[in-house]
């Protein structure tokens, strides 16, 4: 994902929610965040809750 003030601030959110699960990579040439599961054939629950931190943190943003 580009690298912008909400991208960041939702990178911040998925490493508090996500804890030892995400993997993430910021590439400073691309200016992009890459975001991935520590674990290798969990791509469905990984994907479940990203997608339930994504919904969340949107959620909770609209509400502040």
């Amino acid at each position: 994902m580009k690298a912008d003030e909400r991208s960041g601030a939702f990178v911040q959110w998925a490493m508090r929610y996500m804890l030892h699960r995400l993997l993430v990579v910021y590439e400073l040439g691309r200016n992009r965040y890459d975001l991935s599961s520590f674990f290798l054939g969990h791509n469905r629950s990984f994907c479940q809750l990203m997608e339930y931190c994504a919904s969340t943190f949107e959620f909770e943003t609209k509400t502040i």
